[in-house]
Order: structure tokens, then sequence, then C-alpha cells
């Protein structure tokens, strides 16, 4: 299936990249699918693509700004937080949907659990499905993933964000670069007890204004990027919404692993695919 390409348009007129990709006939609603740290939107894209073969939803990606292809001029003169990812740019993506449809999902992968209630507009969302996301506060980790979670919080992405001006993606692995201050916004909430909240009581409540379903899902094999921990506290911040939460182990499905980005590869289609449209069905 093709995807249509789409302009999104934020309220500070910041332009966003994204993709479309439509049901075989009309649909009423709208899957919005809110990517991992620095994943730029085509990785997503054989997944919306199967939501939209299923007839039930439309999907649409996007870039958030500052990556991929909502990245304008350098990147070194990119002047995005994270925090605008939620308060700017899934706002832009909600909005859109809800001109345009009667109702709007979200799949969110890691950050975008942390970063979703930041936009206005979360609140009129149907229900939502996270999958390995997380508070990012270094706490939550032990043993030797602590160890090296503080070196990354500590030691490369401040050294890498001062020397090159942006966080290059093999700080992490991997992946594309961040901005700088999306780097070290990021690296705040990693380094406070409570993450992106940081006792900011204003914040806080629009975690508690939330009050549809929310499903969380942790993957066995995710010790490096949201272990269990991370992902329960995160989930315990949305006291208000009806939150489930599922763990994915790779050996329940026939599968050697799956890992922090593995659901959303092309050869988990039978396997797990089905999982979020199943969550969303009685929605509709």
């Amino acid at each position: 299936m093709n995807a249509t390409p789409h302009q999104l348009t934020a309220s500070d007129g910041y332009q966003l990249s994204a993709a479309l990709f439509k049901a075989s006939t009309p649909s009423k609603a709208l899957v919005v699918i809110a990517s991992a740290t620095g994943v730029p939107k085509p990785y997503y894209s054989k997944y919306a693509a199967y939501l939209a073969e299923t007839g039930l939803f439309d999907a649409l990606t996007f870039d958030y700004r500052g990556i991929g292809e909502s990245l304008e001029g350098k990147i070194t003169d990119c002047k995005a937080k994270m925090s605008d990812w939620g308060r700017l740019d899934l706002q832009a993506a909600l909005s859109w949907g809800f001109g345009n449809y009667e109702k709007v999902f979200v799949i969110g992968h890691s950050v975008a659990g942390q970063v979703l209630p930041l936009a206005e507009l979360s609140s009129r969302i149907s229900a939502i499905w996270f999958i390995g996301s997380q508070c990012a506060a270094n706490r939550l980790w032990d043993g030797m993933q602590r160890l090296l979670v503080d070196i990354f919080w500590k030691v490369s992405l401040p050294l890498t964000t001062k020397l090159l001006g942006y966080m290059p993606g093999i700080a992490v692995g991997g992946g594309p670069p961040l901005p700088k201050h999306v780097a070290l916004e990021w690296r705040s909430w990693g380094l406070h007890p409570q993450g992106i909240w940081k006792d900011d009581k204003a914040v806080k409540a629009k975690f508690e204004a939330l009050t549809m379903p929310i499903h969380f899902v942790g993957v066995h094999d995710d010790h490096m990027m949201a272990p269990p921990r991370a992902v329960k506290f995160l989930q315990a911040q949305y006291s208000n919404a009806q939150t489930t939460h599922e763990q994915l182990n790779p050996s329940d499905f026939g599968l050697k692993e799956i890992g922090h980005f593995g659901f959303f590869r092309s050869r988990f289609n039978d396997k797990l695919w089905h999982l979020p449209a199943d969550f969303f069905r009685p929605y509709l």
C-alpha cells in the first residue's frame, strides 16, 4: 500500500513531514503513530500500511521536528526541545486528525509515552497503545544497565553535544542524530528522580487529565531501553486513565527475540501486529 505524502503545520508554523496510509474504503478512525526518540517515520511505514489494510483505520506517521524530513536546515542550528515533540508536534498531528476523523487512536513507541500528554488535544484520544514507553529517570535501571545509562547521561551525551553541537546516533548505538536541545532536555529528565515531571505540578496535571483506556506493553528482552520498573513508573503517572499492562515474552510467540525496536519489523507481522488493532477495536 502506497503512502500519500502529507504536511502538518504546528501552531508555531513549523512544517512537519508526514505520510498518510488510507484504508481501501473510507474510514472514520485514524491511528497516529508516535515515534521513538530519533526514529524517522519510514521505520513505521510497513506497520502503518498493515493498519490501513485491516480496513478499520487510516494511519498517520510523521517526523518530529529536527528528525528525518522534519529537520529544517543544519542540525546544529535546530532549537527544538524534546518537550516540543509533544506540546507542538503531536498536537499538530492530533489537531489534523480530529479535523478529519470521528475518532483518533495513538500507538506510541518509547519516548511517546512521556511527551504525548503535553499535547492539549491528547485528552480527546479514544484509546492509546504504548510499547517500550518508560520514564527516563536513571534510578529505574539496575546493575550493568544502570551503569551504562549513567555513562550515557553523564558522559557521552553532554560530551558529544558540546563538541559537535548535536548528539550523534552512535552515542546510543546507531540511528539518526538528535538536535542539541532535544538531547539536553532528555538528559535532564534522565537525571531527575521523577523524569519528565521534575516535581512540576503543571506537567503532572496533564498526565492526570487523561482518562481513556491505555495499554502499556513491555518487552521481556528489552532490558536496556525500557526495563519493567521504568515502564510501570510511567504507567502510574497516568493515574486517572484506564491503564492495563502486558509483558511480551518472545518465547510465548515462538520467537527468539523482540527487543526495543522489534515490534514494528515486518517479520513479526503474523505474531504481533494484530495486538494494537485488537485493543482498539472495542472503542471504534
